[in-house]
């Protein structure tokens, strides 16, 4: 863990600055992620390592800089030190790491279809089955992945809508109102989480409605709040985060979904493009 510690110190040039554990928590985000924060903003950044602007303004302070577009700068210029460094490859590296992605993604999802509980999936759609409503709450690339758990429900003529907590706050709150115990809430978390979807959560639960949480962790957030867990990992892995999971697992609920309706969803087959 010290070296760990030394070497982010290092990175950043920062061997002698008085940082707590979060801010070296903060900085190690930072240096694993250096292509993508390059190009965030503040609150962009703040939200994918759960932390809040103060906290952030405070250490670009702490490291000698008068703001965090000074401090992103820096960033920037030690991601172009990082790559002038990098060796020139003698010959083109491409078939062998997308292999290698190939390998990861099969790893994943055979480990992913291997641990899934039918008995779990099942009761889940049961309930999205006979519901009067299914709210899907999910943020940025979550609502992308809850987007296809919405179209499958709507092939099945599931009443349903999804909502970014952030972007939609007040349409959120106005289906939250409509909620009963026949309804399920959804809610796919993937980091970074935000509380805005918890509290909806929360205020879903204590309006009786059935909730389920569709996340990579069972240390996530919104787990200790959902009534059902269900765990679809992301790939970190690889050249770019793979969400062949989370997609497989509103794959799989339709499926369940279309095996309880029977000949019910058969009338439907012809009206869409299944």
């Amino acid at each position: 863990m010290q070296q760990m510690l030394d070497q982010i110190r290092k990175t950043f040039n920062v061997q002698d600055a008085r940082l707590t554990k979060k801010q070296l928590s903060i900085l190690k985000y930072v240096s694993d992620h250096i292509d993508e924060v390059c190009y965030l903003s503040l609150r962009q950044l703040c939200e994918n390592i759960g932390c809040s602007q103060v906290t952030m303004l405070r250490l670009c302070r702490e490291l000698g800089f008068d703001s965090f577009v000074a401090f992103r700068e820096a960033i920037r210029k030690k991601r172009a030190d990082i790559y002038r460094e990098d060796p020139v490859p003698a010959k083109d590296p491409t078939p062998a790491l997308f292999e290698t992605v190939l390998n990861n993604e099969r790893a994943l999802f055979e480990k992913f279809l291997s641990q899934i509980d039918p008995v779990e999936i099942d009761r889940c759609a049961k309930r999205m089955t006979e519901a009067d409503f299914v709210l899907i709450i999910g943020r940025r690339i979550s609502n992308s992945v809850g987007q296809v758990l919405s179209m499958r429900l709507g092939q099945c003529s599931i009443e349903n809508t999804i909502v970014d907590p952030v972007e939609d706050a007040k349409r959120l709150r106005q289906l939250l109102s409509l909620l009963t115990p026949q309804s399920v809430v959804i809610a796919f978390s993937y980091p970074a989480y935000s509380e805005e979807q918890l509290d909806a959560v929360r205020q879903a639960g204590l309006s009786g409605a059935y909730t389920i949480a569709i996340t990579d962790s069972p240390a996530a957030p919104v787990t200790s709040l959902a009534a059902c867990t269900l765990l679809a990992p992301r790939s970190l892995n690889n050249v770019y985060n793979s969400f062949i999971a989370p997609v497989e697992m509103a794959n799989l609920l339709a499926h369940s979904i279309v095996i309880r309706m029977g000949l019910t969803y058969k009338s439907l087959v012809g009206e869409f493009d299944v």
